[in-house]
C-alpha cells in the first residue's frame, strides 16, 4: 500500500511539473483586477479558460485590494512597475488618461494586428473615447435592479398572475406598495447605504426627475449638477431610504432570509438570490419613480497602463485576451452583468437565460454621462456618499444635501487644478 501511495504521489508530482513547465514556456502577462466575491470567482474562471485555450500566453491574474487599487496603480506606473494590463471602472478612465496613466488601446491593436470589431461593443465604448481615441474596452453593463420576494409581494397584493409586479409608475405608487407590505406584516425595502450603491440610486433618480447635465463638466472645470432635479432626486432618495431596513449590514443576508419584500441591489446578485429563494424570486429593472425611466449603467473596463518594460508580445497577448473576452462574454455575464459584446447580448443562448431576461431592458434606458470629467469616480466617494447618507437618514434636508454636494465637488475640483 505504501509503495502504491508513493507511486501515486510521484505521478502527481510529475504531472504538476509538466503543467508548471508548460506555463513556463508561455509568455507571462501580468493582469491586475479588483474583483472579490462572485465577480472574482468568474474572472478567475475566465482567465483559466483562456490560459487553457492556447499555448502562447499565460495570464497571471492578480487581485488587488479594492480600497487602495487606484492609488496603487498610479504608484506602480510612476515607479515603472505597472502591470501589463488591468481593470478600471469606466468613470475613472478619463481621469487616468489626463494623468498620463493609460495608453490608447485602439492604436496598439492596429500597430500589432489584433483585430477588434469596435462596433460590436455596447454604446458604453463611445463614452470611453478621449479625443476620439479608445482607451478602455468594456467588459459589461453593471446594473442596479429591483429584486423582490414573490411570496411577500403576493401576500401584499402586489403581484400579477405571471409573477410580475403590479405597481404603477411613480414614487407615490411605490410608497403605497411599501405601505401594503407593512400592513401585511413585513419589512418593505432594503438597499445599501455605503459603497458605490448610493450613487447608483441617486444617479437614476437625478435623471428620472429631470436632470440633463452631468454633475461635473466633461472638461473637469466646473460643477454642473442642476439644482432643481438634484433636490427632487434627494427628496425621493430620502423617501425610499425612510423605508430601508434598520441596521443594514448585509442586504443579501436580509433579503435571502425572507425579511423584506424588495431589495435594490446589483444585478450580479441575481443568481445568488434565485438560488436562495427559488420560485419566490423575482426581479425587474430600476422602477420609474420620476418623470421618466432611467437607470445607471456603468462598466468595468480593460485598460493598458503605461509600462515601458512591457514587450510587444506581452502587449499583443493582453490585447488577444481582451478580444477573446469579448467574444466569450457570456462566461462573464453569467454572474448577472449584462454583456458588453453585442453579438453575445443578441445571441439565442443569452436571450434564453431566464434571469437576464427579467432586467435586460435596463440597457435601453441608461442615464447620461455622469462624472467622466471628474478627477475621481463619484461612486463610493465621500464627496457624494456623506451627504447622501445624511439625507437618507433624515439628518439633513434635501436642499442642505444639495448644497453639501456642490460644496464638496467644488473643493474637489479646486484641489485637482
Amino acid at each position: 500500500m505504501k509503495k502504491f501511495v508513493a507511486m501515486l504521489l510521484a505521478a502527481l508530482l510529475a504531472l504538476s511539473l509538466v503543467g508548471a513547465n508548460a506555463e513556463a514556456d508561455k509568455i507571462e502577462i501580468e493582469f491586475w483586477n479588483l474583483f472579490g466575491g462572485l465577480d472574482g470567482t468568474y474572472m478567475t474562471a475566465m482567465v483559466d479558460e483562456f490560459n487553457a485555450s492556447q499555448d502562447k500566453y499565460f495570464i497571471n491574474c492578480i487581485t488587488q485590494d479594492f480600497g487602495s487599487y487606484y492609488i496603487k496603480l498610479k504608484t506602480a506606473v510612476s515607479g515603472n512597475e505597472a502591470p501589463d494590463f488591468c481593470i478600471s471602472h469606466d468613470d475613472y478612465v478619463w481621469g487616468l488618461v489626463k494623468e498620463g496613466i493609460l495608453e490608447p488601446i485602439d492604436q496598439k491593436a492596429e500597430e500589432l494586428g489584433v483585430d477588434f470589431i469596435w462596433d460590436n461593443y455596447i454604446e458604453k465604448l463611445d463614452m470611453l473615447r478621449f479625443d476620439g481615441t479608445i482607451y478602455a474596452v468594456p467588459l459589461d453593463g453593471v446594473l442596479r435592479i429591483m429584486h423582490y420576494n414573490k411570496a411577500i409581494c403576493q401576500a401584499a397584493g402586489l403581484l400579477n398572475e405571471d409573477g410580475t409586479l403590479n405597481i404603477e409608475p411613480g414614487l407615490d405608487k411605490w410608497v403605497e406598495a411599501f405601505e401594503k407590505v407593512k400592513a401585511a406584516g413585513y419589512a418593505p425595502f432594503v438597499t445599501r447605504e455605503k459603497g458605490s450603491h448610493p450613487v447608483y440610486l441617486f444617479n437614476a433618480l437625478y435623471y428620472q426627475f429631470g436632470g440633463t447635465q452631468p454633475w461635473i463638466a466633461d472638461d473637469g472645470s466646473s460643477v454642473t449638477i442642476e439644482k432643481e432635479p438634484a433636490i427632487a432626486a434627494l427628496e425621493a432618495y430620502r423617501t425610499l431610504c425612510s423605508y430601508n431596513f434598520e441596521g443594514v449590514d448585509s442586504v443579501s443576508e436580509i433579503f435571502l432570509e425572507g425579511n423584506t419584500a424588495f431589495c435594490y441591489d446589483q444585478s450580479a446578485s441575481a443568481a445568488t438570490y434565485f438560488e436562495g429563494l427559488g420560485e419566490n424570486y423575482g426581479a425587474q429593472s430600476t422602477p420609474q419613480w420620476g418623470e421618466t425611466r432611467k437607470t445607471a449603467v456603468y462598466s468595468h473596463t480593460f485598460v493598458l497602463p503605461v509600462n515601458a518594460d512591457r514587450t510587444e508580445e506581452q502587449t499583443r497577448g493582453a490585447l488577444e485576451f481582451i478580444r477573446w473576452f469579448g467574444i466569450n462574454n457570456w462566461g462573464w455575464a453569467a454572474c448577472g452583468h449584462m454583456p458588453a459584446y453585442k453579438p453575445v447580448r443578441d445571441s439565442e443562448e443569452f436571450k434564453a437565460d431566464p434571469l437576464h431576461a427579467l432586467y435586460a431592458d435596463s440597457v435601453d434606458m441608461p442615464t447620461d454621462s455622469l462624472t467622466y470629467g471628474a478627477p475621481i469616480a463619484m461612486k463610493g466617494s465621500a464627496e457624494m456618499n456623506d451627504p447622501l447618507y445624511e439625507v437618507g437618514r433624515g439628518e439633513i434636508t434635501a436642499e442642505e444635501g444639495y448644497e453639501k454636494i456642490v460644496e464638496n465637488l467644488e473643493a474637489l475640483l479646486a484641489d485637482y487644478q
